[in-house]
């Protein structure tokens, strides 16, 4: 996983907490490693700290690619993860899903990646998975990093969503459907009031995290995911954000 603070200094959330929490818990993932340029600030990193499971790797975010300088924090993210795919493998995940299955049945593939929608032709590479280093499909996807120029923070969607589009057609790599991993698309708008999303066949929902930065637990009560939550036991919250801890009923 990957918390970039940068000059925005984002914060990290209770949802990047339960994010790894879910990723261990129902995911299956024995260790996690958050790959941060800085530590936090907040509760929430703060209990993030004491989770036994958790690696924390300090990690270099580049501000400028091919000469030019980055203003959308995303993109950093999305090449730091792709350099970490390439040499190393493993599953690469954005902090905002929510773990919701075992990840073991996937793992079987060479790598994966998810779509967004099908129609449109857009994959996402908010989780990805190389079972080895060196994987072709994320080694073209990396390289193809150094056509990027500041025309393409216009349009974001063309480097995380067309190009693994057009890269999965030429290198093997397991496309998995929709409800693998976004059975909640960017614009639905009755998720948070409880719509009738169908999670059966999913093993984790993305929740957009950059278009509600302040998303809490709290707001997914209503949701289809809830029961896949972990439980904030607090003592004197929801004001400050402080003094709490995290377990599950």
């Amino acid at each position: 996983m990957f918390y970039y603070r940068g000059p925005k200094r984002f914060a990290f959330t209770e949802i990047h907490l339960a994010a790894m929490i879910t990723a261990h818990v129902h995911g299956g993932f024995q260790k996690i490693i958050l790959h941060e340029d800085t530590c936090g600030d907040t509760w929430a990193y703060e209990e993030a700290r004491k989770l036994p499971y958790v690696e924390f790797r300090k990690t270099e975010f580049p501000t400028e690619l091919n000469g030019h300088r980055v203003s959308d924090q995303r993109l950093p993210v999305d090449y730091v993860r792709l350099q970490t795919l390439v040499a190393e493998g493993g599953v690469a995940a954005d902090m905002d899903f929510i773990f919701l299955k075992d990840f073991t049945p996937l793992l079987n593939h060479g790598g994966f990646i998810g779509t967004q929608c099908k129609q449109k032709k857009k994959l996402a590479c908010g989780l990805m998975y190389a079972k080895e280093p060196q994987n072709p499909f994320f080694i073209a996807y990396l390289e193809a990093y150094k056509n990027w120029s500041p025309i393409h923070e216009k349009k974001f969607w063309t480097f995380a969503n067309t190009i693994p589009y057009e890269l999965s057609e030429k290198h093997p790599i397991e496309v998995l459907p929709v409800k693998a991993f976004y059975p909640v698309a960017w614009s639905n708008k009755t998720f948070l009031e409880g719509g009738d999303i169908k999670i059966s066949d999913s093993y984790a929902v993305h929740l957009w995290g950059h278009l509600k930065p302040a998303l809490l637990l709290e707001d997914l009560k209503k949701t289809v995911i809830n029961g896949f939550l972990p439980v904030l036991k607090e003592r004197s919250r929801p004001s400050k954000q402080q003094g709490v801890t995290l377990t599950f009923d």
